[in-house]
């Protein structure tokens, strides 16, 4: 009894993912009812949403620009900033205000992070944080391990060290 369920579960599955598969990759995929096509120089009909975004000629597949002739970081470029001005441009207010609200976060975060490594920089004497070792894991090549004097740590710090380090934990100077 249980074979039969399972057998009947998979066919299921298979049933289920080959009519997926025809309808265009996504479930519940058909046609549209009442769907309208506007050319560039046409007026959209009465009815239609004046919100609907067109179509961008230079986009590609999944509405991002293509590069064409560069590479892909130079469509990635300050897609933020893009995205915003296109909010702007079609009317959706709110969407521009949480784009520009998680930029202006994202730069304030930014600026308490450079703020904090200064003041550290400052408190440690201009000395670098040596990286944490655990017992039990293995020393990377290129680091090599120093006890920290004061309080006993073991600290990693590159091999060929050209400025100061402090101890991870107390941030005492390491020698």
């Amino acid at each position: 009894m249980l074979e039969i369920l399972i057998v009947v579960g998979v066919i299921l599955f298979y049933y289920k993912r080959k009519r997926i598969r025809e309808s265009g990759g996504i479930p519940g995929n058909g046609s549209l009812p009442n769907t309208t096509v506007t050319t560039p120089g046409s007026k959209p009909p009465a009815g239609a949403n004046p919100y609907a975004r067109q179509p961008d000629k230079a986009a590609g597949r999944n509405g991002m620009p293509v590069a064409r002739g560069g590479t892909r970081q130079a469509a990635q470029r300050k897609p933020m900033q893009a995205a915003i001005q296109e909010a702007k441009e079609d009317g959706h207010s709110t969407t521009a205000y949480l784009m520009e609200k998680a930029e202006a976060d994202a730069r304030e975060h930014e600026r308490e992070t450079y703020e904090e490594q200064r003041r550290l920089y400052e408190n440690r004497g201009g000395l670098a944080v040596a990286e944490r070792f655990l017992d039990g894991d293995s020393i990377p090549q290129g680091r090599r391990l120093v006890r920290c004097g004061y309080c006993g740590a073991d600290n990693l710090i590159p091999t060929a060290a050209r400025t100061g380090y402090s101890c991870y934990f107390c941030r005492e100077p390491l020698k």
